[in-house]
């Protein structure tokens, strides 16, 4: 590394360096961005974990920045970070952020709501069709339950004979070959 910098140096150096590539429209748009959001969290900083991003994202979520803004901000972010791993003053590893969804919100709030454990919806999904099968509801009930087109998909997920099953089946077996 040559001269490692602080995010806040690169941010200063990049930015010098765009202004000549971009419209004026455009540069005053990055240092909107980098001024209210980046340069506040990031600024001190010589290197940046992908979880630290994540949490940002989230952060920025619950204070009502819509995705499209907090992508925005990203883009950005990464222009920065791979300039400045460029000229080796940082090193830049890319980040896979992850954004929740309306029904994702929708679920964590409700679980909240009810004061539910924090499942994700699919397990708590899978728990109540593999429950609902151990308590002897019909395949074809649970299969509606769950949306299944066909009922082989609800049989393949879901019905999986546990160990007491087995030998209840090998014992009628035996005592129908007597």
């Amino acid at each position: 590394m040559n001269d490692q910098k602080q995010i806040s140096e690169v941010i200063d150096l990049w930015k010098t360096n765009k202004k000549q590539y971009v419209k004026k429209s455009s540069f005053s748009a990055y240092t909107l961005l980098i001024e209210n959001h980046l340069l506040p969290i990031f600024g001190n900083k010589y290197s940046i974990e992908e979880r630290e991003v994540q949490a940002f994202v989230f952060q920025k979520l619950e204070s009502g920045l819509s995705q499209k803004t907090i992508k925005d901000i990203l883009i950005v972010l990464k222009m920065i970070l791979k300039y400045g791993a460029k000229h080796k003053w940082l090193n830049y590893n890319p980040f896979d952020i992850q954004f929740p969804t309306e029904r994702e919100k929708y679920y964590k709030n409700l679980m909240k709501e009810l004061k539910m454990p924090d499942l994700k919806f699919h397990g708590l999904r899978h728990s109540f069709a593999t429950r609902c099968i151990e308590s002897n509801c019909d395949y074809k009930t649970v299969s509606v339950l769950l949306g299944h087109s066909n009922i082989s998909t609800t049989l393949n997920l879901y019905v999986h004979p546990n160990m007491e099953q087995k030998k209840k089946a090998i014992e009628q077996m035996f005592k129908a070959l007597r």
